[in-house]
Formats: structure tokens, sequence, C-alpha cells
């Protein structure tokens, strides 16, 4: 006679397949140092059919993150790396309309460029020093922002891939979006050159092993654009911009969290 297991056993055994699946996956995610406290990776999406993801893994805490904007134009990769010498990494922020004007929350240095998309998506968002990713309306108030740049729609919040969507509304794309880790860490993602769905993405990247905790998609298709300035970087995509946001390395760390990410 054969035993069935009680649902709260099946529910626990579950929980743990899963648990070591996501241990296995996080050590199989082979990283390439580019300097201290930035590291790059390529991995594969989850149930996507072999969509490869460039990820960079950013200590904030050695890092600077600055919003670079020019209003009206479109910029290129290799524009925008002419413009920020000193930048290891950047990827396109915010979405932008037919005049080339950013669409959603951008605050630059404190200043406030564009006015937030109420109820819309979620914002890479810095505050007196820390630098966090999470949805538009944990933001607070805006003239606290150091730096800030929204996008929509959230796709991870809490470690659960929130976005689903019909796939006739939803089709495949060039994607870029921007995460938070559980040990801090923001995670700069870019597919390369194969696009996906935002409903995959979303549901896909917990099951990465990279450990995210809130993610929030940016501006995709032609826009999207992730650049490591390293020989040993593979190449993100090459789409254009009106801004992005670039990461400088802080001369001291601590001291660059105490004088609010301004080094």
């Amino acid at each position: 006679m054969v035993r069935r297991l009680k649902r709260p056993a099946v529910l626990l055994a579950a929980l743990c397949f899963g648990a070591l699946t996501l241990a296995h996956a996080a050590a199989q995610t082979a990283w390439t140092v580019v300097q201290p406290g930035l590291e790059t990776a390529v991995i594969l999406l989850p149930n996507s059919g072999g969509v490869p993801l460039l990820v960079v893994r950013i200590d904030p805490t050695r890092f600077v993150f600055r919003i670079q904007a020019r209003p009206g134009e479109l910029l290129d990769g290799a524009a925008w790396g002419r413009m920020t010498p000193g930048a290891v990494a950047f990827i396109n922020a915010n979405f932008y309309d037919a005049e080339r004007q950013a669409v959603g929350l951008l605050v630059a240095d404190g200043i406030l460029l564009a006015l937030p998309l109420a109820g819309r998506g979620g914002v890479l968002a810095i505050e007196r020093g820390r630098v966090d990713v999470r949805a538009i309306h944990d933001t607070g108030a805006v003239e606290r922002l150091e730096q800030a740049a929204q996008g929509y729609p959230m796709l991870v919040r809490d470690g659960v891939g929130v976005y689903a969507a019909a796939r006739a509304l939803d089709p495949a794309a060039l994607r870029s979006a921007a995460a938070i880790d559980a040990d801090g860490h923001i995670l700069l993602i870019g597919t390369m050159g194969i696009g996906v769905s935002l409903s995959d993405l979303s549901q896909n990247l917990p099951l990465t092993g990279l450990g995210i905790v809130n993610a929030v998609n940016l501006d995709g298709g032609g826009s999207a654009l992730l650049a490591v300035k390293s020989s040993f970087a593979p190449a993100g995509e090459a789409g254009s911009t009106p801004v992005i946001l670039a990461v400088y390395p802080a001369p001291d760390g601590t001291l660059c969290r105490a004088l609010g990410n301004r080094c």
C-alpha cells in the first residue's frame, strides 16, 4: 500500500527543493572581477529558451551612481562613453517621449529634472547616501533624493516576480533593468541581442540565484544600453538614449557614503 504524503510534507519538500535549486544556481554563477566591488557575469534566464543576460554586480560602498542627462538628444553607447570618461559602467535609465525628454522621476545631483509618474513602476534612488531600488510609492519625499531614475513596471518585489501580461500585449524585446539583492548590491541587468517578454523576465529573475529582492524595468527596445568599460567584460546592448545611470569609482567607499554618495 502506497501512503500519500500529506500536503504540508509536500509543501516542505517543494520548498527544500526550491531552496537547493536556487543555492545551486547561485553557486554556478561565474563572476568576473572587473575591479574590487564590481563584477560581471553572463547567465541564462531560466524558462526562457536560453535568453542570455549580462549582469553587473556593484558594491555601493565602493562606487558612486550618477544620473547623466542630455534632454532632446539620443546618444549611443560610444557617445556616452566619451562623455563619461571616469565611469566604469552605465545603463540607460528613464523612458522618454517624442521630444526626447525623460518620462518619470529623474533627479541628478539633487536637481529635479522630471516629475514622477504616480503609481507606476519603481525607482533606483539615492537618499542620504543609501542606494536602493524600490516601488515608486515607497520613494517618499522627492526633495530628499540625490539621484533617481524611474522605470516601469516593477519586475520583482520582495523576491517575487510581480508582473504578468497576456502574450499578445507583451512581446519579446531587448530589455534593461536595475535591481538590488539581499546583500545590498546593485545589479544592472541587460539582454544580449535576444529579446524577452516583461512577463518572462519578471517571473524568472527570482529563479536566477542572484538573490534579487527588488527589480525595476528600464527603457528597452532600441534604447536598451548596458556597457562596462573593461576589456574583460562582455558587450551588452548598445541602444541610444537621452539619459543614463553612470557608475564611478569612489575614492573612499566609507567617505563616499558619509558624503551622501557624492564623491
